[in-house]
């Protein structure tokens, strides 16, 4: 059961890197790391404590993934 498991979960991993990543979005993708570099800049700019600041730039990097995957199924 451990294999089974362990080998669906190696599957799902292996199969998440065709989403992830845009297929030939072009111009459109750039304006995700754009968007994702100035959100980094403004957490890191941010005066708020280590664990604010950890959970912004979390925000930040699931709003690029959400942003490539969006770009990704057009």
């Amino acid at each position: 059961m451990k294999k089974a498991l362990s080998l669906l979960t190696t599957g799902l991993f292996v199969a998440s890197i065709f989403f992830i990543f845009p297929s030939a979005a072009g111009a459109d993708v750039d304006r995700c790391y754009d968007d994702h570099q100035r959100c980094w800049e403004r957490a890191i700019r941010s005066n708020a404590g280590a664990f604010k600041t950890a959970i912004m730039l979390t925000v930040c990097d699931g709003a690029l993934g959400i942003c490539l995957i969006a770009y990704s199924i057009r």
